[in-house]
């Protein structure tokens, strides 16, 4: 049941704020930071705390939206590594990572809205399904004939 005011399926969390100082190793202040602690008004019992180093005067809701984002991110992780293969990735420079990762994320991108584009046409189609298809493709791009239709007909 949703609350007044809130569309449903929103999440109201109760959240408390506060600026504090963290101690260096010789016990004195560092520069500021923000803590938070929010609750699920459903489930008070779970806790989350967020500390943010962002500039002082930056608002409380900037700092929700970035403290709550982090799912869809560790969401997206969890994609590439479970689809498109982020799991394997073996360099050792992080150039190397950040182009690693934005080709998995455009490849995670393609794959999502390819199957969106057949999931009309084909309901039960996944994203490794698709992975799968758009492989064996890209497979056959210089095969002769023959060899494309019987790795195609494997994949389907």
């Amino acid at each position: 049941m949703a609350r007044e005011g809130h569309p449903k399926g929103a999440k109201v969390v109760e959240v408390k704020y506060a600026t504090v100082y963290r101690q260096d190793e010789n016990g004195l202040p560092t520069e500021a930071c923000h803590l938070i602690v929010a609750s699920d008004i459903n489930h008070p019992d779970k806790l989350k705390f967020f500390l943010n180093n962002a500039q002082p005067k930056t608002k409380l809701g900037v700092l929700l939206k970035v403290a709550f984002g982090r799912w869809p991110v560790e969401r997206c992780f969890q994609d590439d590594k479970s689809y498109i293969g982020l799991n394997q990735f073996e360099g050792r420079t992080y150039p190397r990572l950040l182009r690693y990762l934005i080709f998995s994320a455009v490849t995670l991108l393609f794959l999502a809205r390819m199957r969106e584009k057949y999931l009309e046409s084909f309901p039960e189609l996944t994203i490794s399904q698709m992975k799968q298809a758009v492989a064996s493709l890209v497979e056959t791009w210089f095969l002769p004939v023959e060899a494309t239709q019987m790795i195609l007909g494997k994949a389907a």
